[in-house]
Parts: structure tokens; sequence; C-alpha cells
């Protein structure tokens, strides 16, 4: 429940918002399945609206080819450095385990989704973070630590798979 968080953590993250919502993100897919779900529902009535909406574009909910265009169509239009960067740190995860995902199909796609995106994701971060209003020029440095940081785990995650980014 806790990975997403502590790879984000470990690649330099401080930002408090990202850590929960990734912690959310992950609570939502993770009990999804169970008998008494914790939704993007519960998120917004706990967490409020921004927070909930921030989590339902983290979250595939219609899995369906067109269902799934229409997740990625969001998520490149989505202009919320925290929702996209929480979205580099959650595939950073879902590649690091990979093996324990049964079905080869699936852990094709996650590989061919990864490389479709992600380049555009790591690139649009690091523009944002060159544009974006810092306290000070060393938070700006900070911020692109972290992109380069992410970036770098995205790639040695994929080169195990034979995959460059």
């Amino acid at each position: 429940l806790i990975r997403c968080a502590c790879i984000a953590i470990q690649g330099g993250v401080r930002d408090v918002e990202i850590i929960i919502l990734l912690i959310l993100h992950d609570t939502v897919e993770d009990t999804k399945h169970h008998k008494t779900p914790f939704t993007v529902k519960d998120v917004t009535r706990a967490f409020g609206t921004h927070m909930g909406s921030r989590i339902s574009r983290l979250t595939k909910h219609d899995h369906s080819p067109r269902g799934i265009l229409t997740y990625w169509k969001i998520l490149h239009e989505c202009k919320d450095h925290r929702t996209i960067l929480a979205k580099v740190v959650d595939r950073i995860d879902n590649i690091e385990t990979l093996q324990h995902i049964q079905s080869a199909d699936r852990r094709e796609r996650k590989l061919r989704e990864t490389r479709l995106h992600f380049r555009r994701f790591i690139q649009w971060l690091r523009s944002d973070a060159l544009i974006r209003n810092f306290q000070n020029e060393d938070a700006r440095i900070q911020e692109i630590r972290v992109i380069n940081n992410l970036h770098n785990r995205l790639k040695k995650a994929l080169l195990v798979h034979r995959v460059h980014l």
C-alpha cells in the first residue's frame, strides 16, 4: 500500500500532497475488489473535491478499449504537475513489480503504454518545472532533480524487460 509513497520519497519527493495522493490512489486501487472498497467518492468525501478529482484522473474506471483511450487522453490533457508526477511514480511501481502479473498480455500492455506515454509525461514535467513559479531557485532545482531521479528509475526498471524509454 505504501510502495509508491516510498518510491516517491526515495526519488526526492518532499511534497506531502503528492505522498498523500499516492497513498490514496493505492488504497482505491488495492481495495476495489474488497467487500467494502475505498472509492473515489470516499476520497472526495474525506479529502475534498480537489483530491477526489486527482484520484479520479489517476484511476482507470473503464477497461474497455474506448475507456482506456479516454483515460490516457484525460491524463495527457491534465496540467497538474502533482497528478502527472504521481502517475510516473505509480508506473515505476507497476514496472518494478511486473513479474507478479500473471497475464503476459497485461504485462506487454503495461510496457507498451509506458513506451507510448511516459516519455511525454517526463518531458512535460521538465517543461512545467522551468516555467512554474517556485519559492526560490533551489526549489526549482530540487524539482528537476526529482524528475530526473524518477526518470532514471523508470528507465532502469524498463531495461530489466529490455525496453527503452
